[in-house]
């Protein structure tokens, strides 16, 4: 049951996180980076087991991916305007 909420709650966390503490210095770099956390969020969404989690945790992940999405391109673009 733990290494389940961990797959499930824990890893997209970590990478949504990622996407906005750490983006990629370039514009090629940050798509790779948000389509990269994307296709693993949906991968998840697709073979998870829904049933401790509620049925719209994917949703829930998919709206905070595109909120780190928004922010890391900020974040981003801004460095590299700085740089």
């Amino acid at each position: 049951m733990t290494l389940l909420l961990t797959l499930q709650f824990a890893v997209p966390l970590f990478f949504i996180g990622w996407t906005v503490v750490l983006p990629a210095k370039s514009v090629v770099g940050f798509l790779c980076q948000a389509i990269g956390v994307a296709f693993g969020l949906f991968a998840l969404a697709l073979i998870g087991l829904w049933l401790f989690p509620p049925w719209w945790t994917p949703y829930f992940l998919a709206s905070l991916w595109a909120l780190a999405v928004f922010l890391g391109w900020r974040r981003g673009t801004r460095s590299c305007r700085d740089a």
